[in-house]
């Protein structure tokens, strides 16, 4: 599982450093020949050129997509608390995702291993919720008691039966194997009136204020 964050990891920095900065270069080169040349140019020749400058622009912000998707650099370099809010505010104007850290967590560093298997199993959650379950809000708790950290992600979806649910396209399996993977346990809580997923794993903060 480690190893995988690894690749996951590995490939998002050559994806955001090398494809990335490669196209924002030829973003900028474009759009300066654009400028140069405009006036020699027809309109449906000066309209191809700047769907092109457009188009590139568009692959820029694709590749970041991706790039965020495979290892989040928030969650490198702010931490877990940061990461969620991120993924939260991506979904802003088009979903409610409301995001509750408990204080002593905001700026604290939990073990590598446990931040990412965390922020993949609240990931999967949310997006079980929105396309699988039709939810219109989802709330997400990172609460820290007697050294074992609680997350809890509920959602006001459909819900669905896990046990049935099992290999079919909802990651509860690959979702149990994280948390095993950091001595957590997992559970799941779903019905007709939503879906609540909760991790219980214990950590010792570090780093935090």
């Amino acid at each position: 599982m480690w190893s995988r964050e690894e690749e996951r990891q590995r490939l998002a920095a050559e994806l955001h450093d090398s494809i990335g900065q490669d196209l924002i270069a030829l973003h900028v080169g474009l759009r300066g020949a654009l400028a140069e040349i405009r006036e020699q140019l027809g309109d449906d020749q000066t309209d191809e050129m700047s769907k092109a400058v457009d188009r590139c622009l568009a692959l820029i912000r694709d590749v970041r997509v991706i790039s965020h998707g495979l290892y989040p650099p928030t969650l490198e370099s702010l931490g877990l608390a940061s990461a969620l809010r991120q993924l939260a505010g991506e979904l802003a104007g088009q979903y409610h995702v409301q995001v509750d850290i408990a204080e002593e967590l905001k700026s604290a560093r939990l073990p590598a291993a446990v931040e990412i298997a965390l922020f993949r199993i609240s990931q999967e959650s949310v997006q079980n919720a929105l396309r699988h379950g039709k939810a219109d809000r989802v709330d997400i708790k990172l609460q820290y008691e007697d050294g074992r950290l609680l997350l809890g992600i509920t959602d006001d979806g459909t819900g669905f039966d896990p046990e049935a649910a099992i290999g079919n396209g909802l990651g509860l399996t690959t979702m149990k194997e994280r948390a095993d993977a950091i001595g957590g346990q997992l559970r799941f809580d779903s019905g007709r009136g939503g879906t609540r997923v909760e991790v219980n794993v214990p950590v010792t903060l570090a780093g935090g204020d």
